[in-house]
This record gives C-alpha cells, sequence and structure tokens, in this order.
C-alpha cells in the first residue's frame, strides 16, 4: 500500500509496477539457483519511476511532508525482496554502479532520521539513478 499522495498517473505506475512484479516474484522457485534473471525493460520501468517521484518531490517540495517522501525513497528497494522468506534477494541488485555504490544503496542514508532531504540531495539522487538507466 502506497503511503504518499502522488498523481494520479504516478500513483497508477506504483501499482502497474507491483503487479508486474509480483508475477516475478512468485515465480522465483522455478530458478535453481534462486535468482530471478534480470529484466532490463522492467528494471528501466522502475528506475523511471523514482525519477518521476523525484521530479514530483522536487516540484512540490514545499507543499509536501518531505519525511514520508524520504521513507518512501528509502525503503522503496525492499519491495523488491524475494526468496523462500520474502527477504533473501533483492531484485534491485542489479550488475550497474555507480563509482562502487550499488543501484540498492544510492537512498541508503536517507534511512537515517536526522538526515535532511534537500532539494540539492534529489537532484544529485536522480543525477545517479539517471546515469544507471543510461548504462542499460
Amino acid at each position: 500500500m502506497l503511503k504518499i499522495k502522488l498523481p494520479k498517473e504516478l500513483d497508477n505506475e506504483y501499482y502497474e509496477i507491483n503487479k508486474e512484479y509480483n508475477k516475478i516474484q512468485n515465480d522465483w522457485q522455478k530458478y535453481n539457483d534462486q535468482i530471478i534473471p534480470e529484466d532490463k525493460v522492467f528494471a528501466k520501468k522502475i528506475i523511471k519511476f523514482i525519477i518521476q517521484v523525484i521530479d514530483y518531490i522536487i516540484d512540490n517540495y514545499d507543499n509536501l511532508n518531505i519525511k514520508e517522501y524520504q521513507e518512501f525513497l528509502a525503503y522503496y528497494d525492499y519491495e523488491f525482496f524475494y526468496g523462500p522468506n520474502g527477504d533473501d534477494r533483492n531484485y534491485l541488485d542489479f550488475d550497474e554502479s555507480i563509482d562502487g555504490e550499488p543501484v540498492t544503496e544510492i537512498c541508503w542514508e536517507l534511512k537515517d532520521d536526522d538526515h535532511k532531504l534537500t532539494k540539492k540531495r534529489l537532484k544529485d539522487i536522480k543525477s545517479k539513478y539517471a546515469q544507471i538507466l543510461s548504462m542499460f
């Protein structure tokens, strides 16, 4: 369940990604090594969604509860865990990284409640995701 308020288009995209991922997540057992093969098209869709959310936050920064959006960005990757206990692997553990920083760690510091999500930090995060997109 989405805990932040997004425009209808992004809200629909969020649920579409979840629906598509649920199909993948429920099939992980058919792979012998328990690793879901990476789907570059779907991975790009997820990253583009994150970038759109960041743009929305930047455009509406002064009117939003930034802590809620910070929490969403910090923990969104957890929605892509799978395995026998639902926490063994993360679909977003791509081979691509920026200066050794994996995709799942781009928003890592946002998990710290003392960290303030600024417009500058949002632009930095967006830039990293854009770089990842260009690698696909």
